[in-house]
This record gives structure tokens, sequence and C-alpha cells, in this order.
């Protein structure tokens, strides 16, 4: 192959043994292995667990095949690598000694200091594949002897770094969102995406798992949490939209409490409005991106941006108007997903207004229950939400 195509520099070749799927990427002189995950379950017996590995799995793989020739570089040999691993993150020192540079080096050791992570299987949060051209992976972590997150990030170069967005959130006194403390750029362009680490303080868990914990306190205390946690999150919300910034992926797994307090996670899809009041000439230069061509990449992703359960209907409907309403609209859809699950998780119940087919589907759905108020509540499983709640579901509604 290598002689009758000189110009050929990798061949992937995608394995199927056991249930599995494995991707093999042979360049010359290397092959690059990468497990892509669980391909296969019973049919006589599906366990939903299984059905949703294989979904995992079908995202990466269309997340590598959507790729283009150029940016196909996401694959390490993983045969060597230890079941766990010591990773520092350095940032690189200026002429002056200074470290106010964003660019930092990856070193894998067996030091553990103040500034080390320690990464391995047990470690790793299981996320949502995104085909959409973006991935991370998240671990917990300790940092400084507190309990920590740190995400690794495979950005394309005309998208905005998370980190910047969580510059602009602390430059603006945005309450409830993540406390950063640490980030950095480790790559700045590998095939076409950027390689950055961001890692803040713990957050806790997400709202519906806090809420199944603690249901024994009443649907009382139930409704009521949720109500505060929903107001929390909208304020949020709104003082980000003051300060020029659009969260665009508010969903279940990104609203978190811990000790009490909601917090807004996953900045990664905001958009910083180019005329708000955020200093995005300061955040480019800073961050080394082109402002005008990232700018108009989330323009052109804000039909598509988000989880899509919990899209707001215009945004579902493919809507490129996009504001804190439609994020508004997402957290309302969080707090009813996240009640409805708590009432009615026993019963393995989903409610129509929940239960997902399609965009356009599903935003029909929608738009039927909230023609008539009570409709909305049964539909959506919170029908025996206390008055109080009811009383901000209608604020909101």
């Amino acid at each position: 192959m290598w002689t009758s195509q000189p110009t050929r520099l990798f061949a992937p070749v995608i394995y199927l043994h056991g249930g599995r799927l494995t991707l093999f990427t042979f360049a010359r002189g290397a092959c690059y292995r990468s497990e892509l995950g669980q391909f296969c379950h019973s049919k006589s017996d599906p366990k939903y667990e299984d059905i949703g590995r294989v979904r995992d799995t079908l995202f990466y793989l269309f997340f590598i095949l959507s790729l283009p020739p150029h940016k196909f570089g996401h694959f390490c040999d993983v045969g060597s690598v230890r079941e766990s691993c010591v990773v520092r993150l350095i940032h690189r020192r200026d002429l002056n000694g200074g470290i106010d540079s964003v660019l930092a080096d990856a070193v894998i050791d067996d030091s553990t200091d103040s500034l080390s992570y320690e990464l391995d299987a047990n470690s790793h949060i299981k996320r949502p594949v995104n085909p959409r051209g973006r991935l991370a992976h998240v671990f917990r972590v300790n940092h400084e002897g507190k309990p920590a997150v740190l995400k690794l990030s495979w950005t394309p170069t005309d998208r905005m770094p998370e980190s910047a967005v969580y510059d602009a959130l602390r430059a603006a006194g945005i309450e409830n969102t993540p406390t950063m403390v640490d980030s950095g750029i480790i790559v700045e362009d590998l095939f076409g995406y950027r390689v950055e680490y961001l890692v803040t303080e713990d957050a806790g868990v997400s709202l519906s798992d806090y809420l199944q914990a603690r249901k024994t306190n009443g649907n009382d205390w139930v409704c009521d949490f949720a109500k505060s946690a929903m107001l929390e999150v909208v304020r949020c919300l709104a003082q980000a939209w003051a300060a020029g910034i659009l969260h665009r992926d508010v969903s279940s797994g990104n609203v978190m409490v811990k000790d009490g307090r909601a917090t807004l996670i996953d900045w990664g899809y905001a958009k910083l409005v180019d005329d708000g009041p955020a200093n995005t000439d300061a955040l480019a230069a800073k961050w080394g991106y082109a402002k005008h061509v990232v700018n108009a990449a989330e323009e052109a992703h804000d039909p598509v941006t988000g989880t899509v359960l919990f899209m707001s209907i215009p945004v579902l409907v493919g809507s490129t108007n996009r504001s804190v309403i439609d994020d508004v609209e997402s957290m309302l859809y969080v707090v009813l997903d996240a009640v409805s699950s708590t009432f009615n998780r026993a019963n393995d119940v989903v409610p129509v207004a929940l239960d997902f087919k399609d965009s356009r589907s599903l935003a029909y759905v929608r738009g039927c229950c909230f023609t008539e108020k009570q409709l909305f509540k049964q539909q959506f499983g919170v029908d025996r939400c206390n008055e109080q709640l009811e009383r901000a579901l209608d604020e909101i509604f």
C-alpha cells in the first residue's frame, strides 16, 4: 500500500471483536490503537445501560468518520500506557520568568506535588460525546488537597476556548459558576484542533441526582429545592447575558448542586456577544484565537448547539436568533425533568413532553403542552408539585 500510494500518511482499520469496536491507525513505522467501545448488545435481553454504551460508541465513531483527513489526529498509542498516570501541567515561562502565558506543557511522570493530577479509569467522568467536532475527557482530581475536576478538550481552532469564557465570567463576577483554579493551552494547533485543559473546583452532583438522593425528605422539600435551584441558575444566566455571555447548553448534566448551592457548569459551548460588555479583544489576544473567525463560527453554530432534549422550541426548529430566553427555557426543562424523574422514577414513566423522538416532533408536542397551564404540568409529569414551585413554574411559563 505504501508503495502504490506514496502520499498516504495513514490507513485506518476498524476491527469488531467480542462485541467491541477498535480503531487501528497504521502509519509509516507505527500503529495506533483507539478503543471506541461496546458495539453490540443482547437482542433477547437488552439492558438500558448496554444500549447507552452502544450509542456512545456510535457517537465516537461518527465523530471520527466526520473528520476531514487533515484533522485526523486524535489518536495515541495506548498499548504502552499504564493503568494510571500522573500528569503535571506546567505553564511555559516568558523571557522574564513570568507565567502569565496561557501556553503550558503536559508532562507524564511519577512525581506527585500540589500541581500534579493522577488520572486513571476510576477518576474518569463519563460524559456524552457530541458528534459535532468537539471532544472532551473529564476527570475527578485533587488540586492542592481539595476535590476538583480536570477537563481536557480538543476544540477546533475556529471555536471559542472554554477558559476564555471562564475569564469573562470571573471578570464580570457572575454568580453560581464554577471556580476556575488552573487552565492553559497544551497544543495551539493539532490537525486543526486546540488542546486545552481546565481545572475547576468540584461542583457536586447533578440536580436530578441530588433530588433523587433526598426524595425521602418529601415532595414539598423536593419542590422547594428545585424552585431555589431554578432561580439561582436563571439569575446566573441573566447576569451572564448582561455581561455579553450566552451559555447555549443548559441541560440536566450541566446543572450541579453541592452543599445546597446550584452551579451551572460546562461553558464550552458558550458564545461571547461581540458588541457586549466583555473585552473580547483582550480575551482573543490572551488566548490566541482570531476573534472574527471564532465569532462567525459561533454564530453559525447557534441553531445546532446544545442538548436536544433541553433545547428551546425555537432552537429545535432551527431558529438562528438565539438569546438568554432560550437558555431560560432550557432551565425550565431541566427542572421539570429533575422533579418529574424524582416523582416518577419508581414507575419508570417518561412523560410525553420529555420523551424525545425527533426535534420537530418534540417542538410540536411541547408547543401543544404550553397552550394550557395545567396541561403542561401534567404532560411534564409535575402535576403533584407544591404551590411554591407551581407559582415559580407559572412565572417562567
